[in-house]
């Protein structure tokens, strides 16, 4: 005969029992175990009196009992599971762990094997706690092939969670298209925070003429075929609502729309928020121009160009700014002579604290680039430099600059600074302005903690490896203090220290790899590519983890994903 047990706790409750409730928990806990072990001999007492062979399933008396067993055993584990000690943590506990537990994307798929979903499968306990946090569903990212009756059971299910929290929402445009989700998504338009579209957007628009966006910060159109002129006019008209916003990306590979059709007045109208920019720039001609714009806070900005951005940078002030990519997107254009003329006055009229600079594809003399990085010369931590593979009359990375690079404490800026075999060569007018302040800054770019050429060296082999080398002298500035320990301009007083360079990337193909691999055992990271598959050549695991750490502690520029290529797609 087995006991009879008064279930009288409720084994979804939450949190931990009171203690007035512990005493009758554990005098049941003690007689479902009575109970269990009386079941089980009696279990095996039919069990061996039975004829042999039998067939259990037809014993009606032993398949009862079986069946009361496991349903002992069930609610057993569940009263027993009541007094876990981890139900003493305090719900904000709870809350804390379990927002760490979520997907580092700011964009989380759905995956029953990663959180929010499995966090709600393990118990009834946690299904109540993880439902009732709006904070671990707040944010989605649909992919695309999902079925229209499963993707619109899913987006209501997970924004029904999310309460009134900011919400972050990718989805591909196949889906936004369709008009259960279309009106699901547009009726929580004022809690959008983040939102990115991808893939081919329809003609007719997805979103209402009539939606507020007050709190969307993060803007991204990934559409390679370009945008209709419906949906222009609404995403014009939506993003005017944005107050708060502070990051655009806007990506087509065929550049057949931009950012500057959705209207740059009512984009800049919200400027004062914006941080970072990420667009491409179509063919602008020389009679086009733009007001003259402000962007105080923009610290991020990534163009991909056809032709003539300098009508947009003469428009452009910028002080915030500390990362800069342009990619030619073109082949060579007239316009680039202007360039370099343009960015300097960018630079100058902003007085930017520009950390990292990346240019591909475009093409300048070694003198334009002294002109073009001068007043940004005391703050570059990070260049990366890539030309064609046939670069013809393109960029050259040549001995003026290496003798320019070159640190020598010995003479600690002076003129006459060289390094082994590249020889000192008369000055340009472009290199007078670096060179009356040599005097301060005791070589080009004191900052520089980063590198990355690729096919533009031209020097006699093994200068670069020499220039380098007398930049592993230097000492790494305190990181939290990089935006103010250094002179944006030329007027400075004091010596300005240098830093030691830690990364140079480079082609497999390049001369200079043989020579630089040997600068490894000074403390140099060399991170080589693959020329034929652009791919990064692993490096040693020291060395990858001692990368890391630089990364992690500020000593060099943070990496920045940017997503001016059409490969992005």
């Amino acid at each position: 005969m087995t006991l009879a047990i008064q279930d009288s706790f409720d084994t979804r409750m939450f949190g931990f029992p009171s203690e007035e409730e512990i005493p009758r928990l554990n005098l049941l806990i003690s007689q479902q175990k009575l109970s269990l072990h009386s079941l089980r001999q009696e279990i095996l007492h039919v069990v061996s009196t039975s004829s042999v062979p039998f067939d259990h399933s037809e014993d009606t008396r032993l398949h009862n009992l079986l069946c009361e067993q496991e349903s002992i055993e069930k609610s057993l584990m569940s009263h027993i599971s009541l007094l876990s000690p981890i139900r003493r943590l305090p719900f904000e506990l709870h809350t804390y762990l379990f927002s760490l537990c979520l997907p580092q994307q700011l964009y989380i798929t759905p995956d029953p094997l990663q959180a929010p979903l499995l966090l709600a499968s393990v118990c009834a306990w946690w299904r109540k706690i993880v439902l009732s946090l709006p904070s671990l569903w707040s944010s989605l990212h649909l992919r695309s092939g999902l079925s229209d009756r499963r993707a619109i059971s899913l987006l209501s299910t997970w924004l029904s969670r999310t309460g009134s929290r900011p919400l972050s929402i990718s989805l591909y445009a196949d889906l936004w298209r369709q008009d259960d989700i279309s009106e699901v998504l547009n009726g929580f338009s004022t809690h959008w925070r983040h939102v990115r579209l991808r893939d081919e957007l329809p003609k007719t628009a997805i979103w209402h003429n009539n939606l507020n966006v007050p709190l969307l910060e993060t803007f991204e159109l990934i559409s390679p075929s370009g945008v209709s002129k419906e949906q222009l006019d609404i995403f014009s008209r939506v993003l005017r609502t944005a107050t708060r916003l502070e990051r655009v990306v806007w990506i087509n590979g065929h550049m057949i729309s931009s950012i500057f059709d959705v209207n740059w007045s009512q984009l800049t109208h919200n400027a004062h928020n914006l941080i970072q920019l990420n667009i491409p720039i179509p063919r602008l001609t020389s009679s086009i121009s733009f007001p003259p714009v402000c962007l105080a806070n923009l610290q991020s900005l990534a163009l991909s160009i056809i032709d003539n951005p300098c009508v947009l940078f003469n428009s452009l002030t910028l002080p915030a700014l500390k990362h800069l990519e342009l990619l030619s997107s073109s082949q060579r254009s007239s316009s680039w002579s202007d360039l370099p003329h343009s960015l300097n006055s960018l630079f100058k009229r902003s007085q930017c604290p520009l950390e990292t600079l990346d240019i591909h594809f475009f093409h300048f003399t070694e003198d334009t680039f002294i002109t073009l990085i001068d007043p940004i010369n005391a703050t570059l931590r990070e260049i990366t430099l890539e030309t064609e593979d046939t670069p013809l009359d393109g960029f050259i990375f040549g001995d003026k600059i290496l003798r320019l690079l070159s640190y020598s404490p010995s003479t600690d800026g002076k003129e006459d600074a060289h390094i082994g075999s590249a020889e000192p060569q008369p000055q340009s007018e472009s290199s007078k302005s670096f060179l009356d302040q040599s005097r301060y800054i005791p070589c080009l770019c004191p900052r520089l903690q980063s590198i990355a050429l690729y096919n533009c060296i031209s020097c006699k082999e093994g200068a670069f490896t020499n220039m380098v080398r007398t930049r592993l002298l230097g000492s790494d500035p305190n990181p939290h203090s990089h935006s103010t320990s250094y002179p944006t301009t030329t007027t400075t007083t004091t010596t300005t220290p240098i830093s030691r360079l830690h990364l140079v990337e480079i082609f497999d193909v390049d001369r200079e790899c043989k020579h630089l691999e040997k600068l490894r055992a000074e403390g140099l990271i060399l991170q080589v590519y693959s020329h034929q598959s652009k791919d990064p050549i692993p490096i040693d695991p020291s060395d990858e983890a001692r990368l890391k750490k630089l990364y992690e502690d500020g000593v060099l520029p943070p990496l920045y994903e940017y997503c001016t290529s059409s490969s992005q797609y």
